[in-house]
């Protein structure tokens, strides 16, 4: 079957307008993961073996490159299919507080994960790598999770069950360090956390990231449970 050369410039016209669309949702989505990261646009250049203007370029819709998407897919390890999918900030935002939550609320109900696999009749393993973000949930499971811990889906999805602890959580890192005559650099390296991090988990207290909040308390030899809700200020 041939087609017509006005045909073919159509077809053309669309090609090119999905590609500047994919690629405005993949720029979105690359900023949000750099901005996660705290990876700037110079170390993902640097990163990927391009430069800064060739990736704006990219970002903004100016230059579709599929070999580019890939390296920096790699990069940021996350697939392309990822990368290029209109929700994913949606989804990454419900996976990073349903890794808090389930943290959070075994913490408050003090609840081990044998004990919530076995009440919501889910396989451990399968919990544990929910509860760490490595796992693709279904809505299934999440139901059976939330039961477990007496909430709805919607509250273990959407509801921040940190909330009211930070300030808390904070001044018992500072007092807990301060205590033990560390300084934030000497923490950083103990913990593997960023000073920067550190500073505003203490001044904020801030626990968007349930690994590195369990790595801080790792180093100043306590629990997650003790750094949260424990009152260190009026016992040290």
């Amino acid at each position: 079957m041939n087609i017509s050369i006005r045909e073919k410039r159509k077809m053309l016209r669309e090609k090119k307008v999905q590609e500047k669309q994919l690629m405005h949702i993949a720029g979105r989505n690359i900023r949000y993961i750099c901005k996660e990261k705290s990876i700037t646009y110079d170390e993902l250049a640097e990163g990927v073996g391009s430069t800064r203007k060739d990736l704006e370029k990219l970002t903004y819709g100016q230059n579709y490159s599929e070999e580019l998407l890939g390296l920096i897919a790699n990069f940021l390890e996350v697939t392309e299919e990822e990368l290029t999918d209109k929700d994913f900030i949606r989804n990454r935002r419900e996976k990073i507080y349903l890794v808090s939550n389930i943290r959070i609320l075994r913490m408050l109900k003090s609840m081990d994960y044998a004990d919530i696999a076995s009440k919501a009749g889910i396989n451990i393993k399968t919990l544990y790598q929910i509860a760490n973000g490595n796992y693709s949930f279904s809505s299934e499971k999440l139901e059976l999770i939330a039961k477990a811990f007496d909430i709805t889906k919607q509250e273990l999805l959407y509801h921040d069950f940190s909330e009211g602890r930070e300030e808390q959580a904070g001044n018992n890192l500072r007092a807990l360090r301060k205590a033990r005559g560390i300084s934030i650099y000497e923490l950083s390296e103990k913990s593997g956390i960023s000073v920067y991090r550190i500073e505003k988990t203490e001044y904020t207290g801030e626990i968007r990231r349930p690994k590195d909040f369990e790595k801080l308390a790792n180093a100043l030899e306590v629990s997650c449970e003790e750094l949260l809700f424990g009152d260190f200020q009026k016992k040290l």
